[in-house]
């Protein structure tokens, strides 16, 4: 049995099932090799669960077929592969109850064996509860502990709340601290063996059961760091790792996709594409998985409203490697929402798959400008994506040159059945021809008391209240609180389009008045600041992630700590923050005016290539991108943009603590993003006429933002020269001059 799951490892392997390998050359000669169907996939199958649970805390395989599952109401085996479930014979009563009583997360063993964690007055306890096995428990001091796993046969980690790593010795009684917690946003942590894997937001590193690092694994790093993710709520894990049953290998499943790797090889394989099945689902939370002989893996999931889901994938060797016609779409950057697209459309149709091209990996190997010029290359040469979400491109140019196809059909099928903001939709319009849609969008915002706020209406205006504000705040935070590239980069959002005129040229008196302007901001902030409180400025934003950049500055508001924020807003939660501080603070908002008005940030632009030869699937997928199904989930706590749809906005505004809404998940993703503990800190959610104001402001907004990152980051990189006096005003200008009409000219 051992050799015929390496079998179907090695065969997914030698027919490259869902790879990633498939883009680039023949993306538009769609139908060159479809008429030679290749077998062998991993497929995906469903599994019934024992209808009382409410929790599954981990399962593993024990060999064969046999699984073993711990749940909130017990533990259960499976002697076929997880088809079927009866409680298990080897835990006592007395154990029976403790699990049923409370346990707070548990692992199980290859061998069976289950290691629990449940509270005795004030002190944690770790206790192994299988009958012919039973130890402990160890007392691990007054820590929350989120999470245990076994360290090979003998041992238990245990990692709290703030994410010190505990290992503890069943047979000795101690638990010693060994691998402390640190500031690095640790997203996984993970046994291998008698190793310990911590997975952090960009980086990896092993270490052994003393806490010292070891020699790094490059091909076992290299793949943590291409899946890389976010710190992850409450009951729920990142990713996934799986001892292979002969022990000399593990499976690895993210987002991405589930992964093969023999310890000591030379590469991972890919076995499952995440967007071809639940996997890649945004709206599901691993919870566990399990390795079984036959090379199939059983793993775990929570939908949003806390139900458990248990899904089986298997090697089919009568499966078409490829699921019907290939449709590539193409991405500069990664995004939660398009996985989710991606996944719901492949769910959906028998005779075609959406295939995700990410142009830029994440680690800086493949920079955006690299990656640009590549994607335009493909572009020319009739290869290109069917296709593109345009954040970071140059949109101008693909419209100029006809290189997007008309979307105004499907906008209209949308706004027919569910609404549109229709100024923010129909924004990239030319000669009467929808070439792109914005599928979310963030709301540049000032806010602060109304005798401040009222005055600001341009950059010269921002500029004087700062200094007013510091004229009597010895704070040098307490306006704005941004400085360098981060103030650029907010700035040249409501700026840019004024100075980059529709035929491609720039108008340097008005970028020179950026420059000035940006550069009387930043100097109102630090005015007689020392370099201590210069230095409290750059600090406020390390380690706050996108939706915390938006939410501390509204806190500080609320608090009085800030007299004026500047935020670029794009989530329900941080607008309920944003309303709260409103009430009975004397706080207003408004949209941010620099050199432009009304101004947005588009996010997720779509387009379709003019030269695919996937036409019909292609609108299927944009019209699926904005429908309510996929724009429901884009703000609920990460500040990924509203909705361009109204059905969904209107969704979003719903109060998912209500009774009505279930709470569930929704509910405790808010709380854990805010504070890591559920529902701490969270404003009272408004009523709906509370956002009324806030809707007449989107209704208003018809001007986007420049996207084009590459002319972004020229400007923000000589700029943040003249901000720092290395470069005079005359230099910068020229310089930002000049690369922009060369990259242009290109």
């Amino acid at each position: 049995m051992k050799e015929k799951w390496v079998l179907a490892g090695l065969l997914a392997a030698a027919v490259g099932i869902m790879t990633g390998c498939s883009g680039g050359e023949g993306q538009n000669n769609k139908d060159s090799n479809e008429a030679e169907t290749t077998k062998g996939r991993y497929v995906e199958g469903e599994c019934s669960l024992p209808d009382e649970i409410g929790r599954i805390m981990d399962l593993a395989g024990t060999g064969g077929q046999n699984v073993r599952m711990v749940t909130d109401t017990g533990v259960y085996d499976s002697a076929d592969g997880g088809r079927s479930w009866q409680a298990c014979s080897e835990i006592s009563e007395e154990k029976a109850r403790k699990i049923t009583g409370g346990i707070s997360c548990a692992a199980v063993s290859s061998t069976g064996d289950i290691a629990a964690v449940y509270m005795d007055g004030q002190n944690a306890n770790v206790e192994i509860l299988t009958s012919d096995r039973e130890s402990g428990p160890v007392e691990v001091g007054q820590a929350v502990i989120t999470s245990v796993m076994f360290s090979g046969e003998k041992d238990v980690a245990a990692v709290d709340v703030e994410e010190n790593i505990m290992m503890v010795d069943m047979a000795a009684d101690t638990s010693v601290n060994i691998i402390p917690a640190d500031d690095g946003q640790r997203t996984g942590i993970a046994c291998i063996g008698e190793q310990i894997l911590v997975q952090s937001v960009n980086s990896a590193q092993l270490y052994d059961k003393k806490g010292s690092s070891l020699q790094t694994d490059e091909v076992l790093i290299s793949l943590v760091k291409e899946n890389k993710q976010q710190p992850g709520i409450s009951g729920a894990r990142n990713s996934l790792i799986a001892s292979q049953p002969d022990g000399k290998g593990l499976f690895y499943c993210s987002r991405k996709g589930l992964y093969s790797y023999r310890l000591g090889g030379t590469t991972a394989e890919q076995l499952i594409d995440g967007s071809m099945t639940s996997i890649g689902s945004p709206k599901l939370y691993f919870t566990g998985m399990a390795a079984k002989e036959d090379g199939s893996v059983l793993v775990s999931y929570m939908d949003g409203n806390g139900k458990p889901l248990l899904k089986n994938y298997v090697y089919s060797e009568s499966a078409d490697t490829v699921q019907g016609k290939e449709l590539t779409v193409y991405s500069l950057y990664d995004d939660p929402v398009l996985r989710q697209a991606v996944t719901m459309y492949n769910s959906n149709n028998a005779d075609s798959y959406a295939h995700l091209v990410i142009g830029t990996d994440g680690s800086g190997a493949v920079t955006g400008d690299d990656a640009v010029k590549t994607l335009n290359t493909e572009i020319l040469a009739g290869k290109g994506p069917d296709v593109l979400i345009l954040d970071g491109l140059p949109i101008d140019t693909y419209i100029e040159n006809g290189m997007l196809a008309d979307m105004e059909e499907i906008l209209n099928d949308i706004e027919d059945t569910d609404g549109l903001f229709e100024n923010v939709a129909g924004v990239y319009e030319a000669d009467g021809r929808i070439c792109a849609v914005p599928t979310r969008f963030l709301v540049p915002v000032v806010a602060g008391r109304s005798e401040i706020v009222e005055q600001i209406i341009d950059l010269k205006t921002m500029g004087e209240q700062i200094s007013r504000i510091r004229e009597h705040n010895t704070d040098a935070g307490s306006a704005v609180g941004m400085l360098d590239g981060m103030l650029l980069e907010k700035l040249f959002h409501i700026s840019a389009g004024a100075w980059i005129r529709a035929d491609g040229t720039l108008d340097e008196a008005k970028l020179r008045e950026f420059l000035q302007e940006a550069k009387e901001i930043q100097d109102g902030q630090i005015k007689d600041a020392d370099k201590a409180q210069v230095e409290a400025i750059n600090n406020y934003w390390d380690g706050l992630d996108t939706f915390l950049e938006v939410l501390a500055p509204f806190s500080d508001l609320q608090m009085g700590r800030k007299e004026l924020a500047y935020v670029e807003l794009g989530s329900v939660y941080n607008l309920n923050q944003l309303l709260a501080a409103q009430n009975g603070n004397k706080i207003v908002y408004k949209t941010a005016t620099g050199q432009t008005e009304n101004t947005f940030i588009p996010k997720s632009i779509a387009g379709i290539n003019t030269r695919s030869g996937r036409q019909p699937e292609a609108e299927q997928f944009i019209k699926m991108l904005l429908g309510a199904d996929v724009q429901s989930m884009t703000s609920i706590d990460r500040e990924l943009g509203f909705p361009v749809n109204r059905a969904a906005f209107d969704k979003t505004t719903d109060n998912p603590h209500s009774e009505e809404q279930g709470g569930g998940m929704a509910a405790e993703a808010a709380g854990e993003s805010v504070s890591g503990n559920q529902g701490e800190d969270l404003p009272e959610w408004p009523e709906k006429s509370e956002y009324s104001e806030f809707i007449s402001i989107l209704e208003k907004l018809d001007n986007p933002s420049v996207t084009d990152d590459v002319i972004k980051k020229i400007v923000i990189e000589s700029g943040t020269a003249y901000l720092k006096e290395e470069k005079g005003q005359d230099e910068a200008s020229e310089k930002i001059k000049s690369q922009i009409s060369i990259y242009l000219a290109e």
